[in-house]
């Protein structure tokens, strides 16, 4: 008993671990964002975040879906006491050559098109070529990631990482930027940010991990380990591409937004939708552990223990994430105070950008249901249904509504993904992940923050002030209702 709640503590531990590096991550992202904006303005806003959502893109397809899959190989080599250390090590390997494979025949002759015919910017070659180079590193990073949650060490994982990045950046940004204010300084940062974090998760891991996992038995023959790379990448491709396709609903909005409008209109969308991640911050470090679980709990037929992660996942993200919903969708027309004049946020998009981010912090963890059991096709299947969703109507109402027919198309493409997993979830295992309850939290979130902001209306313009005064009064009045109103509070899975 004393060992199993030890490792629910240290469990507990390393979850709070990684939230505070994600809160400390996103208070990084959104700080140094308002100074590159000031800084740069918001065309040359619009073209970095451009260069951004390429390359985190092609960082997705990077690790080949090897990050999703051995989180699985590990759980049951572990609990069967096999061999780990001999597979990854050549994975990893294998998935160096490729990714090098990749940005010579794929990504760069990409870099050429996309710069002469799309996004036709001063000097884009040039800066999207830069950020293309560490894909490589970027990938290894991933797999180096996969090991740090199966080993339950995603907390250290996420101060080596996220953690490093953020402080550099923070660093960076506040005194090279000043000196250079320029797109290409911007890229150089966030090169420098990737791969200083990369060096230390290295060190670490070759230090204090890597002596924790299994040793092969027998060394394996050129042959043998060619069969076995085709074989894991025959079952990995599939996660690459259910991860690329789900992130793609989070970046390419930003990419058609670029190639139907203009470099302003992509400044301003992409400030506003960095904001509104926030609505997910304390649910994607939540949800982390949960992959293995599923995992687990699948392998022990154990369906009651299934339904009992998600319920529990869904009560603690509505309360969070309808808290942050309500304050993105209400006061995100008014970020122009801290990112300059230059900028315009529209309502509609602010509260259109942050109902899509909400769908995805509740049920986004959902597709581990499919993905971790062996229906990881079905996943598939559901994620690029909601990208031609994505896609079709961007293209059909960014034309029209610009920013707002952008955020639209993004809402409308999560609550297809969502409503289509949920759907198969509860034919496939018998339970659906939320109750009514759970939507009661965003619900009430609107009508408190615009109470709160009619009070301070009387008090003058709107300000940094005045702003600062109604999203404390949102605050409070939120708090007070998660004390007070018994209806709000869940009985016990």
């Amino acid at each position: 008993m004393s060992q199993r709640l030890m490792r629910a503590a240290r469990a507990k531990s390393d979850v709070l671990l990684a939230v505070a590096a994600q809160i400390f991550q996103q208070i990084a992202t959104f700080l140094t964002g308002v100074m590159i904006a000031r800084a740069i303005g918001v065309e040359q806003y619009g073209i970095s975040n451009l260069v951004r959502n390429t390359f985190t893109i092609a960082s997705i397809i990077g690790p080949l879906g090897l990050e999703i899959w051995l989180l699985r190989f590990y759980g049951v080599q572990r609990a069967q006491g096999r061999e780990i250390r001999g597979t990854l090590g050549f994975m990893r390997s294998v998935c160096l050559c490729i990714n090098i494979g990749l940005l010579i025949c794929i990504l760069l002759p990409y870099d050429y098109a996309v710069s002469h015919y799309v996004y036709k910017y001063p000097d884009f070659i040039v800066l999207l070529g830069l950020s293309l180079l560490v894909v490589p590193v970027a990938a290894d990073l991933s797999l180096l990631g996969s090991v740090y949650k199966a080993e339950s060490r995603f907390g250290a994982y996420s101060l080596l990482t996220i953690g490093v990045q953020s402080l550099v950046r923070v660093l960076l940004v506040g005194t090279v930027l000043q000196l250079s204010p320029t797109v290409l300084t911007v890229v150089l940062i966030n090169i420098a940010q990737l791969v200083l974090s990369y060096v230390g998760t290295l060190l670490h891991f070759r230090r204090r991990l890597q002596a924790r996992i299994p040793m092969p038995q027998v060394i394996e023959d050129v042959r043998y380990g060619a069969r076995r790379a085709i074989e894991i990448l025959s079952v990995s491709i599939w996660f690459a591409g259910s991860t690329l396709i789900y992130s793609a609903l989070r970046l390419v909005d930003v990419l058609l937004l670029g190639a139907f409008s203009t470099a302003k209109a992509v400044g301003e969308y992409s400030a506003l939708s960095a904001v509104a991640q926030l609505v997910q911050l304390y649910p994607l470090a939540a949800s982390q552990k949960i992959g293995p679980q599923v995992a687990a709990a699948y392998e022990r037929d154990d369906m009651e223990g299934l339904r009992a992660i998600y319920r529990r996942y869904a009560q603690q993200s509505s309360l969070v994430a309808g808290f942050v919903f309500g304050g993105v969708a209400y006061f995100g027309s008014h970020l122009d105070l801290l990112f300059g004049k230059s900028f315009a946020f529209q309502p509609a998009v602010a509260g259109l950008i942050a109902f899509g981010h909400l769908l995805s912090a509740i049920f986004a963890p959902l597709g581990f249901c499919l993905s971790m059991t062996g229906r990881h096709r079905l996943e598939f299947g559901v994620l690029l249904g909601g990208v031609v969703v994505l896609v079709a109507s961007c293209c059909l109402l960014i034309p029209i509504y610009d920013q707002a027919g952008c955020a639209a198309s993004v809402a409308l493409a999560f609550a297809t993904v969502n409503v289509a997993r949920s759907t198969l979830v509860f034919r496939i295992f018998g339970f659906f992940p939320a109750t009514w309850r759970d939507a009661l939290p965003p619900l009430a979130s609107l009508p408190l923050a615009a109470g709160a902001d009619f009070l301070v209306r009387p008090l003058g313009e709107r300000t940094v002030l005045t702003t600062g005064l109604a999203c404390a009064l949102y605050v409070a009045f939120y708090l007070i209702l998660l004390i007070w109103p018994k209806f709000l509070r869940h009985e016990p899975s």
